[in-house]
């Protein structure tokens, strides 16, 4: 007979990374008391949402018994139909063809992290492997160690002293998240047979670099030689400063039907604590996320 103190023992997986151990969100979101202090880090935003939007929310609660309860697992038509209207003269590709988006190309998320971790949970079988560019939102690793799949690491090489782009005041150099760079020879070493999926985060976390167009044509091309699912995280493509120009994986030949783009409502807007994230792409790689998404959350915040 069992000890009635005896502890059940967690998933081994879990102890892959010290995922067991507390993360950086744990230990630093219970710090972050504004207006005291100033959170650099998780794309935690330190002031609120538009009025227009708090507005909208509070009318939207208030005037429809709906809005409050269980929304389609896709999202809101109100909200379908909007980010139809805002991104389809956004992807190259879609405006072409002369046409919209359609609603099977697009599906609101639990955030933009449950997104991902939808698209990993239709897409991934045990030991495969996907391509991280390091360093990394630390969420991926969990997300792909959960579906049993491998992460494979090519690093963003940091700027020599010699290549920085602009000088300081106090004659030291500052860089820009531009100056780091890819070896595209390491980045082909790490595609094989066993490469499912890499993941492009643009405009970066934690880096900040913004993918050139160049830069993003060689991973396609990687991409398409290989068959590999891209999970383009564009969570701020909002963030863009000095006419950097935002390219968008999807929109490159070749690459719309087999891209997911990832979006962020709370990174947008600064409500990243309402959850409510969004995806587009080709209408078989968004119906098999929405599938595994309806079955971990069923949908997302329906006040949306």
């Amino acid at each position: 007979m069992a000890s009635r103190n005896a502890v059940v023992p967690q998933a081994e997986r879990l102890f892959d990374g010290n995922m067991h151990k507390s993360d950086v969100w744990s230990i630093f979101t219970p710090a972050n008391v504004p207006p005291d202090t100033i959170n650099l880090g998780q794309g935690f935003m330190n002031w609120s949402p538009p009025k227009w939007m708090m507005d909208g929310l509070h009318e939207s609660m208030t005037s429809d018994m709906m809005v409050n309860h269980y929304c389609h697992p896709r999202g809101r038509p109100r909200l379908i139909n909007a980010l139809k209207k805002h991104f389809s003269p956004r992807f190259e590709n879609i405006v072409k063809e002369g046409r919209e988006l359609k609603d099977t190309e697009i599906m609101a998320a639990a955030g933009a992290n449950g997104g991902t971790y939808a698209a990993l949970v239709a897409h991934l079988n045990p030991g495969e492997e996907v391509i991280l560019f390091e360093p990394f939102f630390d969420q991926y690793f969990a997300s792909i160690k959960f579906q049993g799949a491998n992460a494979v690491y090519v690093p963003l090489h940091p700027p020599s002293s010699s290549s920085s782009s602009s000088s300081g005041e106090d004659g030291g150099r500052v860089t820009s998240g531009a100056d780091w760079s890819i070896d595209f020879t390491e980045l082909r070493k790490a595609f094989n047979s066993k490469t499912k999926a890499i993941i492009v985060n643009t405009p970066h976390n934690p880096i900040g670099k913004v993918f050139t167009r160049e830069e993003l044509t060689k991973i396609a091309e990687l991409c398409i030689e290989f068959n590999v699912l891209c999970l383009a995280d564009e969570v701020y493509d909002c963030m863009l400063y000095d006419q950097v120009e935002h390219v968008r994986m999807a929109s490159l030949p070749g690459m719309w039907e087999r891209t997911i783009t990832i979006g962020s409502g709370g990174k947008s807007f600064a409500c990243t604590g309402w959850r409510i994230g969004w995806l587009i792409g080709d209408t078989p790689l968004i119906s098999a996320t929405l599938a595994a998404h309806s079955l971990l959350v069923f949908c997302t915040n329906a006040p949306h």
